[in-house]
């Protein structure tokens, strides 16, 4: 093989390799704090050295490995926060560490954060939610009282007496549906709303 060979060859190894170097995606994702207390709401920065039509894909994986289902995020900037509309569940998110796993354009890129549980009540969002089909006369009585069970078997609502979770409500007010209806509206928070069924069930307003 000739030297002007060699030199052709070399000088295209050098311009596929700078191909390479350059089509290459940086991904970087980091939590605006490292500790979260159930009411707060995860927040994240996304970073990508360049914008490709395909989406990203993030997990959220616990201490044990289990994966959340994924999370599919369109990036239609190099910088991209994200901020989540609910806090965390604490039926679904105990206490621990958890991992961010992002993948975008065959780069991936993951972080850590704890849960911490500091004792303010977190209410789980589906309850929220049938609280305010409750509240608007479109789940009965005995639905809501699945909901209040829910929360005395996650110790949210703590009875002084044990209590089974029969869900067999034999009476709610319906003026409680009034105090539903302001806590799906932000009006009182989740620590009122559930003192406030705690002492219903204890005082013999709300029969379980």
């Amino acid at each position: 093989m000739s030297n002007k060979n060699i030199v052709l060859i070399f000088m295209a190894i050098i311009f596929l390799s700078g191909i390479n170097a350059a089509s290459a995606i940086s991904l970087s994702i980091q939590t605006d704090k490292k500790e979260y207390h159930y009411s707060d709401l995860l927040s994240f920065v996304i970073k990508v050295s360049d914008i490709t039509e395909k989406t990203l894909t993030l997990h959220i994986r616990d201490e044990s490995g289990k994966n959340s289902q994924p999370i599919v995020l369109p990036i239609t900037n190099t910088t991209t926060t994200i901020t989540a509309k609910e806090s965390f569940d604490p039926t679904v998110y105990k206490p621990g560490i958890y991992y961010l796993d992002a993948e975008y354009s065959g780069a991936k890129a993951s972080t850590s954060f704890k849960i911490i549980n500091s004792g303010k009540i977190v209410i789980p969002s589906a309850i929220k939610t049938l609280a305010e089909l409750w509240s608007k006369g479109l789940a009965t009585d005995k639905d809501f009282a699945r909901g209040i069970d829910e929360l005395i078997k996650e110790k949210i609502i703590i009875l002084e007496s044990e209590h089974k979770g029969s869900s067999s409500v034999t009476k709610i007010p319906a003026w409680i549906k009034i105090n539903a209806g302001w806590w799906v509206d932000n009006r009182i928070s989740d620590s009122d709303f559930a003192f406030g069924i705690q002492y219903l069930i204890r005082n013999g307003i709300i029969v379980i």
